[in-house]
């Protein structure tokens, strides 16, 4: 990787490439990795406000460098309206306010933009800061695999619950590889039964009231991940790698996703769908949660399998 930049007005810039290969002719056809980037490696800006500390400035860094090694964004981002590169990243402690006036409006934790070009935002809560909460790492690797998918995909995020589901899974699987922990530990608590009454909703949108930390959504990739292992004889790998990557991939000529997902899994999704009443609902025992939740210790995947071993099942 290439590394410049400094401390302006409090805020460190820093300007990253990373080392993806792959071109894009212009065609319909999926990109071919094998060759350097037509228009050169996708780069990012960081744009670090001094009120992070500086072990998380120090991680974010090394975060972002094995994503571009590991994960590399596909050429296709390229060709994504508004996608330029280098892509801003602004990342700041929660307890100040969003400290960059060009970009006023930026909160939360989200892959954003206004018509004209995208940018990562990065509020990272203070509660995550000071109660060493992992979701302060994670939640980089989640909002990157969303650049991730704009470049296998060209802009093609449906449905929402393998869209979010999916680099909700990538973010655990790198927390699971990285910190030795993860939420699969807790079985990813509270995943609503009342969620999964109908599962097509999950398609268009995600509603925070039945999806709370994407967990529902999570839990019907692990779910598809386990029927595409069961029906076809997958490696574990191999299943989560055909969800993260080749369903994805199969977007860029097919953009009928409903398509796209009978030809990757071979199996529509509405029958998909119907395998997921086999699960049980238990009734909530934590004292800050009410309500029936999903009860699938079984779905949680390995203990030990890891990030990289999913994104190269394919070559293993």
């Amino acid at each position: 990787m290439r590394r410049a930049g400094g401390l302006v007005g409090g805020v460190l810039m820093v300007m990253v490439s990373g080392c993806g290969t792959g071109s894009y002719s212009g065609s319909d056809e999926q990109c071919d990795t094998s060759t350097p980037y037509a228009e050169g490696d996708f780069s990012f800006t960081y744009n670090l406000d001094s009120s992070l500390p500086g072990e998380w400035v120090e991680e974010f860094t090394t975060i972002m460098g094995n994503l571009n090694e590991w994960a590399p964004v596909p050429a296709c981002v390229h060709d994504v309206p508004e996608m330029s590169s280098p892509m801003n990243i602004y990342a700041w402690n929660g307890a100040v306010e969003n400290p960059f006036p060009e970009k006023p409006d930026m909160q939360g934790a989200s892959i954003s933009g206004d018509g004209s070009e995208t940018w990562m935002v990065l509020e990272i809560p203070e509660y995550d800061l000071t109660y060493d909460s992992l979701h302060r790492y994670s939640v980089i690797v989640h909002e990157y695999w969303h650049v991730y998918q704009l470049g296998l995909t060209r802009d093609n995020d449906a449905p929402t619950w393998l869209w979010e589901g999916g680099a909700k899974v990538a973010e655990e699987f790198y927390s699971q590889q990285e910190y030795g922990q993860s939420e699969f530990d807790n079985g990813l608590f509270p995943i609503m039964a009342s969620g999964l009454s109908q599962p097509a909703a999950f398609e268009e949108y995600v509603d925070g009231d039945l999806d709370i930390n994407y967990n529902t959504s999570t839990f019907m990739v692990l779910a598809l991940a386990k029927e595409l292992q069961e029906a076809q004889g997958l490696s574990e790998a191999r299943a989560f790698e055909m969800i993260l990557k080749d369903f994805q991939a199969a977007k860029l000529t097919e953009p009928d996703w409903k398509i796209a997902f009978a030809a990757t899994f071979s199996v529509s999704p509405e029958e998909f769908y119907a395998t997921l009443d086999q699960y049980p609902t238990v009734a909530s025992d934590e004292d800050w949660f009410e309500g029936d939740v999903l009860d699938v210790p079984s779905l949680m995947p390995s203990k030990d399998l890891t990030f990289t071993d999913v994104l190269s099942a394919s070559a293993a």
